[in-house]
This record gives structure tokens, sequence and C-alpha cells, in this order.
């Protein structure tokens, strides 16, 4: 498995330069200055890492980066301020991050929202109409917890690295330094390549040459031998008794010299193929000017795989590729293609709100039924009149304010606390207690209360010690033992298993 961020172009060409100049640097040092800044994503967006984290994920190989989109309050107006998204995480379906933010507005969670607007083209425009004096940056921060307008990127450098055997790689997690370093020695078995390909091209157009110019000194001779010829075949055959080759004697192999008075197939086949203007007088200077230039970049290439491979200073080959380097930034840092796309931000104070800022305070009403069914209305004005399944019939009809509880007692002896505001609003029957609880076996509702403070009145305990506050229960069981109890522990939101 490997997960490995995109990044800019300038940065990595300039971080591959600074371990070109000094081999001994260390990975935090790549991600300083000009060099490696942190991931760079197409899609823009703030990096909300610390320079400390993401040094730490270049040295290890592993971490998260906390990426965010961007928004700002695009519009003022009397009626509301407009917030814009322009810029969304790496990887997020911008349709559905739009379609996530529809449903809190419109499930009443997200109430500070009056309106969400798609008016993306080429480039992301999410227009969300605020209502009046709703704060902007609480809006957001609901939106990075609850929405994937705040994403993880989970980094993991590992590589498939060279071993002894060409065709197989073995899984290694690099750090930042090892991949560049690996990264510079693919690109140096590339060039030496390059160039070996170009000796042997520069070494076949050399033979030709030196054919070209071995006939020129006969060329009345090669003419009167092509037209005694009965065809293409028997003029080769004859130019190449004429002109034979000579085996190179030890020595001038070594010094690998070329046979200058004899023909091959291949140049006798090149000189048939000349064309006519080509034998002219200033031709041949033509021909043995190029020839000088080949034979010079022959000599150039020779040097250059002669180097010794790891010396970064002083070795020819390395200079072309910090040459290579330096022609991507000219030619690309600077271009709109080239630019750095996403943002290091880290922020100062995060922005801090309870989930009552996004409450729509308004009284309503919560009916629960024998059978376990439980639903939200604005208003119940007769219980009786309400719609319920088959059978079914009312166990108890609170009222409260949205922002307030409601406390549902079971036949175990539990207590399970919710938000009214987070009771499904319906007008049918209503949803079953369990989608919002986690029951046992044969477990009921029994009892429902209001924790409303303006119905319940006074709950607080005396922090000295007294145990009966103002308002407290009663409870009572079948075997026919009762307890007393206080209900402030049971007024904030309990978990799905109750208390």
């Amino acid at each position: 498995a490997t997960n490995i961020p995109p990044h800019n172009l300038k940065e990595v060409c300039n971080a591959l330069l600074k371990l070109l100049g000094n081999p001994e640097i260390k990975d935090y040092q790549l991600v300083a200055g000009d060099a490696i800044q942190g991931p760079d994503f197409p899609t823009g967006g703030h990096i909300t890492n610390t320079k400390e984290e993401l040094r730490e994920i270049y040295a290890t190989g592993t971490g998260t980066i906390k990426l965010r989109g961007v928004a700002e309050v695009a519009e003022k107006s009397r009626t509301g301020d407009t917030l814009r998204i322009t810029e969304i995480p790496f990887g997020v379906n911008k349709a559905a991050m739009v379609e996530r933010i529809a449903e809190l507005v419109y499930s009443s969670k997200l109430p500070l929202v009056q309106e969400v607007r798609d008016l993306s083209t080429e480039d992301i425009r999410v227009d969300l109409l605020l209502k009046k004096n709703a704060d902007a940056d609480k809006v957001l921060a609901y939106l990075y917890k609850h929405t994937p307008l705040q994403t993880n990127f989970n980094v993991n450098l590992t590589c498939l690295t060279p071993t002894e055997n060409p065709e197989v790689g073995a899984p290694k997690r690099l750090g930042l330094k090892e991949i560049l370093w690996y990264f510079l020695h693919f690109r140096l078995d590339v060039l030496t390549a390059r160039l070996t390909n170009e000796l042997r091209a520069l070494e076949k157009r050399i033979h030709i040459l030196e054919g070209f110019a071995l006939i020129f000194d006969a060329l009345d001779e090669i003419i009167k031998i092509i037209r005694s010829s009965e065809g293409k075949a028997d003029a080769a055959e004859k130019i190449m008794k004429r002109f034979p080759v000579k085996e190179l004697t030890p020595a001038q192999s070594r010094r690998k010299a070329k046979a200058s008075n004899g023909l091959d197939a291949e140049q006798t086949d090149a000189i048939l193929e000349l064309k006519l203007y080509r034998l002219a007088r200033l031709e041949i200077n033509v021909v043995l000017d190029e020839l000088k230039k080949k034979r010079k970049r022959v000599d150039e290439i020779n040097k250059l795989l002669a180097d010794d491979r790891d010396d970064y200073t002083s070795s020819g080959r390395w200079a072309i590729i910090k040459e290579e380097l330096q022609s991507l930034i000219s030619d690309y840092g600077n271009t709109p293609a080239g630019r750095r796309r996403s943002t290091i931000v880290v922020p100062t104070e995060e922005v801090e709100y309870t989930e009552e800022d996004f409450i729509v305070a308004e009284d309503c009403h919560v009916m629960v039924t024998v059978d376990g069914w439980v639903k939200r209305q604005k208003q119940i004005a007769d219980p009786s009149k309400s719609r319920l399944r088959q059978g079914d019939a009312v166990l108890a009809c609170v009222s409260g304010n949205t922002r307030s509880t409601i406390a549902l007692f079971s036949s175990l002896g539990v207590c399970y606390t919710s938000r009214m505001i987070d009771i499904p609003a319906s007008t049918g029957f209503g949803e079953p207690i369990q989608k919002l609880f986690k029951f046992k076996d044969g477990e009921r509702i029994i009892a429902a209360l209001s924790m409303d403070p303006r119905i319940l009145g006074d709950i607080s305990e005396d922090p000295k010690g007294t145990y009966y506050p103002a308002t407290h229960a009663l409870a009572a069981s079948t075997d026919g033992y009762a307890l007393r109890f206080g209900l402030q522990p049971f007024a904030e939101p309990s978990t799905r298993a109750g208390r």
C-alpha cells in the first residue's frame, strides 16, 4: 500500500538541487526555504499542519496531512452575508459535499444558513447565504467538523526500490531524502542510456561519412564503375572489390582506428543512394565539417560516460542533470501551471462553538407511544387525534424547547436522554426509538419527562451535600421497592447506551 501526495514542481527541483549541492544534507533541511514546503494539491486548499509535523512526516514516510477547503465572506448585506467556498480538499467530490451541506441546512442542523447555491463552472464556487447576524466563523468551523470541507490525507511513502534483479523492486518506506536520492540516480540512468544511444547513432553516421570522404578522392573511378555495372547489386560488388576493407592491427584496434581505404556494404549502399548534387566540389567540405563535429561529440560523450557516477561535484553527467533541473524551474516554475496551489496555514486559534449555537430555539412537542415510536412536532393540540400505528397508543406527550432535553425511562431502569431537536420531526407515525438508542432484548420505554427548566423547575443539587433538590423524582418497581433520586445527572444528552 502506498499513498504519496502530489508536490510542486519548482519546490521538488530546488530540493533535488540542494541534495546535489550537499549530499550530507538532513531531511529537515530539505523542508525549508525555497525547497519543499509540503504537499501541493491540484485542487488547492489550506494545509493546517505545523512545520514540525510536516518535517516528521517527511522524515518517517508516514503521517496525516490535515487539509481544509477555502471559504470567505464574499458579500455583505442587511439580510445576511454570503460565505463563498472557492477551493475544496483533494479527492473530495464537490457534488457530494454540496449535498451534505444542503442536508444539514434542510434538516435544521445548520440553521444559520438560509440557502446553498452551487454556482461552479470550471472554478469552484459554492455560495452559502447566511441568516442575519450569523457568525460566519462558527458556520465555517461547523462545516469543517461535519462535512468533507475538511479531510485528512494519510501519507504513506512506500516505494518499490531497485534490487539486483532489474525486473523486481523491493517495497520500502522511505524518507524525503531517500526518495530524492533514488530519483536522482534514476535520472542518471536515463541520461546514461540517452548518451549511449546518441553515441551509437553518431558512430553509425560517422561510418557513413567516412565512406563519403573516401569516394570523393576517387570520384571519377566510382562513376566509371557504376556506369559499367549491370545494376545496383553488381555496382556494389565491384565497388567493394575495388576498395576492400583491411583488417586492423591490434594496436589500431586499441586506438579505435578506422580503416580509411576500404568500404563495407553499409557504406557502399549509402554511396549508391547519394543524390547527384552531393557530388559537387563544395559538398566534400560539408561532409568533412559534419564528420569533424560528429567525432568531437563522440569524444565528449565518451568522456562523460567515463566519469565517476557518484562524484556529484566533478562528474559531467551530474552537471547535465543540474542544468536540466534548472531548465525545468526556469521554463515552468514561474508559469501559472507551476504556481503553488495549496497554502500552508497554521490556525492561530480554533473557533469554538457549541451544539446549541446551531439549534433554532423554538417550542415543540414530543410524543412517545406504548410500542416505542417517537416523533417531534411544533404543536400537538390533541394527542388523541395524532396519527398512530394500528393497535398503538399514546404513552406520553411532553413539551419543551428544541434546545432542552427529553428523558426516556425504560423498563430495565435505564434513562436515555436526547435533545428534542434530535427527535425526528414527523407528521406521520414517527420513528422507532431503537434508531436513537441501543436497547437490550425486551427493553421498552415506560415514561418520558421533559427536562425544560420552565416545566421541570429547579433540579440543581446543593454542592455542599444536601441530597434532595427542590425538584426530584420517585421510582417504584414491580416488586414493591421505591427510591427517590435527583434529575440533574440526566439533564445532558446520554450516549446510545443511556445511564
